[in-house]
């Protein structure tokens, strides 16, 4: 598994429009093109927050990145690009993680989807995991509405939760998979993305 982090300077932030999140997905995804893969295709999940150096993103795919742009190094985009050995996880290593996500259920009266209460949050993840891990977790945080604009200029609404947990593999294939493609919805706009500890300690170099 690769994995990538790239710290963006702020004016570079707002000159590409990064305040909405539907902007990051394409933006991303110049570091796979290369693969032949479609812009709407998936290959990797990513998640941006704040660092006192500026907004960043950090992304997993199984597929190899391409970070080395003139473009980017001109406008002081840094790029830490690290390879995960797929036998780090093997069967019975336990990880602890964190994720943002945006579960919904349909209610049942108007057919249309609401968020899920913060207590079924747990069970759903688990529910999303149970091939790949045994997981442990709870709702850490309750981050209130992502609003984001499509490309047909309709309005997007994520009710975004954050959560923290442990995860003990059960299938080191599936474990990987599962990393790699994020669970849930929202994935174009960040959410979705399993951040193990492992990775935190190469975020944080």
């Amino acid at each position: 598994m690769w994995t990538v982090r790239l710290i963006v300077p702020w004016r570079d932030w707002l000159r590409r429009g990064f305040n909405n999140p539907n902007a990051h997905h394409g933006f991303l995804w110049h570091m796979f093109d290369h693969h032949g893969l479609p812009e709407n295709q998936g290959g990797y999940v990513f998640r941006s927050d704040r660092s006192r150096g500026g907004p960043e993103f950090l992304v997993a795919s199984q597929y190899e990145p391409k970070t080395e742009f003139s473009e980017w190094v001109e406008s002081g985009i840094r790029a830490d690009v690290n390879f995960i050995p797929d036998d780090v996880f093997a069967k019975g290593k336990r990880f602890r993680f964190v994720s943002r996500l945006s579960p919904q259920i349909r209610d049942q009266k108007t057919g249309k989807k609401r968020p899920m209460p913060q207590e079924d949050v747990p069970s759903w993840i688990k529910h999303q995991v149970r091939e790949s891990s045994i997981c442990a977790c709870g709702v850490a945080a309750v981050e209130g509405a992502q609003v984001c604009r499509s490309r047909d200029g309709s309005v997007i609404t994520n009710h975004v939760v954050s959560v923290r947990g442990a995860l003990e593999v059960k299938d080191e294939k599936l474990f990987v998979k599962m990393l790699v493609e994020g669970i849930g919805r929202g994935k174009r706009f960040g959410l979705g993305m399993i951040v193990l500890d492992i990775m935190e300690s190469v975020k944080n170099g």
